[in-house]
């Protein structure tokens, strides 16, 4: 079965033999043979979903579960990771959450974030997966409280510290948030705790770091925690860059070749005092100045290295700015559209009052004359042909009064 994992030839030949014929004796095997069966079943690069890995797996709900305790932690994850995805193993599934929870306090960091990742699949409502949620966030409280006691010139120190025991880093944390987002989004002290977590150590996520946060708040969505808006802004704004484990192997293979080089030194100067008072033979000049000249090359080697690396990092950091500057164009645009459309709003709303009064006033020059009520529908100019209306009837009235 390893050898499944890494050729596909044998995968599709001999995958489902072997899981079928390891599943009538499974019973035999010891824990850690099963855990590393079953693993190595689950990541075959072929045949892991014909029917004697099925077998397999069956075979494994049945017989495992009675020794979870006899597992040790590595033992424990490769179990879950192996059957995380499989129905028929979801027995042994919520068998081995219950086992990851009585010994959650004695696994480092690094492994439960392994275990958790495989339990996923248990779902949001799950006890002991919730449980262990909250023992996430429970640590990430206490990492913040310790190290807001310490201040902050022992912080990197102490992150360096907890880092090498196990404790998760930056760009670990933010890969531990993208995988629960989609099964426990609505957890409310673990996405918080994250919060808290998060403003501590913007700086510190890589540009792994940075791609776990996008894709797990696409445009901002995703889980919610206070303050989630600025927190993200100032992680996109801080961080970025080479990991940190990337950084510090390169950083201790440039101190070992520079402690060699410092070593070759001290032996020639050496070599050259006790050949002081006696002169070198033609080859061993030759062979200086071939060293030298070796060194030379390594050195212009070592440096063009440097410089391309620069290169390529300001290059990446460019593109960032760049990345941002459009996206906060676009925010103005955005801005600056809603508010014409805002204004032009408020320039129609005035039309319609000033329309309104225009109305009013209209009707109120319309209104019922003194005699019997009736209204002067004749009227083409306004106020002119009112008088004249009003003249003619006051004549009328006289004239009655003479006959």
């Amino acid at each position: 079965t390893v050898a499944a994992t890494k050729s596909l030839a044998v995968a599709e030949a001999a995958v489902n033999q072997v899981a079928s014929a390891a599943a009538l004796v499974l019973n035999a095997f010891t824990m850690d043979d099963a855990s590393k069966l079953l693993l190595a079943a689950a990541k075959a690069k072929s045949g892991s979903e014909g029917g004697g890995v099925k077998e397999l797996y069956e075979r494994a709900a049945e017989t495992i579960p009675p020794k979870l305790s006899e597992l040790s932690s590595p033992q424990l994850i490769k179990v879950v990771l192996a059957v995380s995805k499989v129905k028929a193993c979801r027995p042994l599934l919520e068998s081995a959450s219950r086992s990851a929870v009585d010994r959650m306090n004695d696994i480092s960091p690094a492994q439960l974030m392994l275990l958790f990742t495989g339990l996923l699949p248990l779902g949001e409502d799950h006890e002991e997966l919730n449980k262990i949620a909250d023992h996430w966030a429970f640590s990430m409280y206490e990492a913040t409280r310790l190290e807001g006691l310490l201040g902050p010139e022992k912080i990197i120190k102490r992150r360096e510290d907890l880092e090498a025991k196990g404790q998760l880093s930056a760009d670990q944390l933010s890969k531990l948030a993208h995988a629960v987002a989609p099964v426990m989004p609505n957890h409310e002290s673990f996405w918080k705790a994250f919060g808290k977590r998060l403003r501590e150590f913007p700086e510190e996520l890589s540009d792994v770091g940075i791609a776990n946060l996008k894709a797990t708040f696409p445009d901002g969505d995703g889980p919610y925690f206070e303050k989630k808006s600025k927190l993200l802004r100032q992680a996109y704004a801080d961080g970025g860059g080479e990991p940190k484990d990337l950084v510090k192997k390169r950083k201790k293979e440039d101190d070992r070749r520079r402690g060699e080089e410092d070593e070759d030194r001290d032996r020639s100067r050496d070599r050259d005092r006790d050949r002081a008072d006696q002169p070198k033979t033609w080859k061993e000049r030759e062979m200086e100045k071939l060293q030298e000249e070796q060194r030379a090359v390594q050195k212009q080697k070592d440096f063009e290295k440097d410089r391309v690396a620069q290169r390529e990092r300001n290059i990446a950091n460019e593109k960032n700015s760049e990345k941002q500057r459009e996206a906060d164009l676009e925010r103005r645009k955005e801005a600056k559209r809603k508010m014409e459309e805002e204004r032009e709003e408020r320039k129609k709303e005035k039309k319609k009052a000033k329309k309104g009064k225009k109305t009013k006033k209209d009707k109120k020059d319309r209104s019922p004359s003194s005699d019997g009520g009736v209204m002067l529908t004749g009227m083409v100019g306004g106020k002119p042909q009112l008088k004249k209306a009003s003249k003619k009837a006051s004549n009328g009235t006289s004239a009655s009064a003479v006959d």
